[in-house]
């Protein structure tokens, strides 16, 4: 409704005043924000589970995403022509196959973030470079399969589990300030995340998102592009003779 005053001045002063019903919500868990050690709320509101306030609903557009993931046509779908066309669509199941890695100056904050998502982690399998794993497992007791030390294999060991398709979710703690021996294994490691389109979370705020994403509890379909058929249709397209 709007009020309106008139006064003895010069000016007229109107004054509006909005009145709009708020819709209850129901409580952000605590791994949403970052905090606390509610992270088993945050796994049953993403999969739909019931609260004090009736089920809890992935909000519109996560649903849209959900449903466009599980009905996704061949060949990409709309927007999504081109090369990809060519592209491979990976099934990865509701339980996801989870590398962790830190380096030395983000260690604890991985552990505090495992820790507190602990109840969602739980529900996937987990793995992690050497010490990492070896920190996660006797701070949380969850079960980490370990690879090598970063710097001793682990990142090319966990590099060659993404391209063979055995790795679902990366999250990688790297150091933006610290110069690591191992920075070549580094950057192979995150160049092979994003060329299999799989989820990487490289902080905290990241890694929160991805885990309190609906998709990270159900099925989805991540597509792969098939860089050697794109290649020869390049060298087709160049009217060069296709390589051996």
């Amino acid at each position: 409704m709007t009020i309106q005053r008139s006064f003895s001045s010069r000016s007229m002063v109107t004054v509006c005043v909005r009145t709009a019903k708020v819709a209850r919500r129901k409580p952000i868990p605590h791994s949403y924000r970052g905090e606390g050690s509610a992270a088993s709320d945050s796994c049953d509101a993403a999969a739909g589970g019931a609260g004090e306030e009736g089920p809890a609903r992935a909000p519109p557009a996560a649903a849209r995403v959900m449903e466009n993931a599980r009905r996704r046509p061949p060949g990409g779908g709309p927007g999504q022509g081109g090369s990809m066309a060519e592209a491979a669509r990976v099934l990865m199941g509701a339980r996801k196959r989870v590398v962790l890695i830190a380096h030395d100056r983000r260690k604890e904050d991985l552990l505090q973030w495992v820790h507190y998502n602990a109840a969602v982690l739980r529900e996937h399998d987990l793995s992690a470079t050497g010490t990492t794993g070896a920190l996660i497992a006797a701070r949380t007791g969850l079960p980490v399969k370990r690879f090598r030390s970063g710097p001793l294999g682990g990142d090319q060991q966990v590099g060659a589990r993404i391209a063979d398709g055995e790795l679902d979710v990366l999250i990688f703690f790297w150091d933006p300030l610290e110069p690591q021996p191992h920075d070549p294994d580094v950057k192979a490691l995150l160049r092979l995340a994003v060329l299999y389109n799989i989820p990487t979370a490289c902080n905290r705020a990241t890694a929160d998102f991805l885990v309190a994403a609906p998709l990270f509890h159900d099925e989805y379909q991540r597509m792969v592009e098939d860089h050697a058929a794109a290649r020869e249709a390049w060298l087709a397209a160049q009217g060069r003779p296709p390589r051996p």
